[in-house]
Formats: C-alpha cells, structure tokens, sequence
C-alpha cells in the first residue's frame, strides 16, 4: 500500500457494485475503465481501494508548480517583466527587411516547444550588431508562448544583475537564492543583453548558475548579445589571463553552446523606426 492509496470504508462490494462508475476523489469525475485511469485498484480486508486517477493527479500537480511559478515571478518581477514600448512586438509585425532566415528559426524554435520535442536544443543565442532586431524576436517568441499558455519571463542581464546585488543588503526582502531559482525554473526565460555588463566573477558565476540549471532541466531558454559566442569569451577573459588560456568565462560560453542553437543576426540597422 503505497502513501497516494486511500483507503475508503465500503460495505463488501457486489458483483453489480464493482461495475458501477464511481466518482474519481481527486477530480470528482466518473471513473470509467478505458477513458479514466483506474476503476477500482481492488480489495483489501473488504475495504475498496481507490487509487488516485494518473491523469488528474498528474495535471493537478502541474497546475499547482504553474501557479507558484506566477506567484514567484510576479513577486520578484512584477509578472513577465516585458518591457515598454514592446506591445506591438510579435512574429506579424517583424520588420520585412530584418534577418528572415533568424525569424524561421525562432518560429520553429517555439513550434518545437509546442509540439514537446525532446531532441533538438533547448536555448537559442541570438547574436549580432546593435539594431539587428535580436531583443524583438526574443520578445516575440516569448508572447507566442504565453498566448499559448506557456509561462515566461524576460529579464535583461544589467538589471538582473543589479537585482540579485541588491539582496546582499540586509534589509532586502527578497534572497540571491529567491530570485536564482526565478530565472533557472521558470519555463521560457529570455535573457537579453548579455555581455553588456560588467565583466566579473560574480556575474560570470551567476550566469553559469542560471544557464547550467536551466540546460539540465530541459527548460527553454533565448539568450540575446551584442557578441558572439567567441567574442563573449574574450569579453569575460580577465585581464591576467593570457589569450588562449582558459578561464570561468570559457566554461560559461561552453555551456551555451552546448545548450543553444547558435544564430548569427543580419540584415540592416532597425533603430530609429519602431524596433
């Protein structure tokens, strides 16, 4: 007898009895053999065992970590976080000039999230100049997501950053542990703009938290930089470390590109028109 059993005082069953539809106790549903789990899960001791229906059971657990997921963001980040300026922003109305090769990738990116694909990578890097539209796909993919049902956040590096600093004051209500486990559980997470802070071992080391649970998790994830992945590593090289010599930064950016499709952003400058 396992600790999910219930087990629930009856008279003996009939014959009769032990065909009639009951009521599941988790969901409240008619149990039926073939369409519900599990009609009864027996006798013991003239007493009829009820085995909690895998279905509902399964779906009531994902409903109560989807709901402390919101709770947990909308605590720390005041909901997605999308930021001002971005309602527009979605795969309809990306610039017709812009990276079209980048936009089937990301369409494709969440179409695998979608239809739950278990082989392909999990993290997109969307690299490229300034103006490139790399934070406008990000966002679009993560509101196609959500509309979708699925629970996101977006976050840029720099304040990030800040945010978890912040909770090494003493009054802070919110804890480094808190909001780590924000950004490395939430189910899409769009990390925009790394590279752009200042290179140290605490954020390098904040960074490798975050990515490396996330790539373990299976979560989705889309990572947006000025940089490449090359020239991220070069960027986070401490200065008493000689080019070529390994480094924190190094184990970070393989880390990303063991876990992310790898997109190199083109096409002309979009700044200064709405993007």
């Amino acid at each position: 007898m396992t600790a999910q059993n219930k087990i629930i005082a009856f008279p003996t069953p009939t014959r009769e009895d032990y065909y009639t539809p009951n009521i599941c106790p988790t969901c409240k549903f008619e149990l039926r053999e073939g369409t519900h789990g599990f009609l009864y899960g027996g006798f013991i001791d003239n007493k009829t065992v009820l085995i909690d229906c895998p279905t509902c059971t399964v779906d009531a657990n994902k409903q109560a970590n989807a709901i402390k997921q919101i709770e947990m963001i909308n605590k720390l980040f005041n909901g997605a976080h999308l930021r001002f300026g971005t309602r527009t922003w979605e795969f309809s109305t990306y610039p017709q000039d812009a990276d079209k090769s980048a936009l089937h990738t990301a369409l494709h990116f969440v179409r695998r999230w979608r239809e739950g694909d278990e082989e392909e990578k999990r993290g997109l890097y969307l690299g490229g100049d300034t103006g490139r539209c790399k934070t406008s796909l990000a966002i679009s993919a993560l509101k196609a997501v959500m509309e979708q049902g699925g629970i996101g956040l977006f976050v840029s590096v720099p304040f990030l950053l800040k945010k978890i600093q912040s909770t090494f004051n003493r009054d802070s209500e919110v804890s480094e542990n808190e909001l780590l486990e924000a950004v490395s559980s939430v189910p899409w997470l769009v990390l925009d703009d790394i590279g752009v802070e200042m290179p140290s071992p605490f954020a390098i080391n904040e960074f490798y938290i975050i990515i490396e649970k996330r790539r373990m998790a299976g979560l989705w994830t889309i990572i947006t930089s000025n940089l490449s992945t090359k020239d991220l590593a070069e960027y986070w090289r401490p200065k008493d470390v000689k080019r070529g010599e390994f480094h924190a930064g190094i184990r970070v950016v393989d880390r990303i590109r063991e876990y992310c499709e790898g997109v190199e952003m083109k096409g002309r400058n979009q700044r200064g028109i709405g993007k």
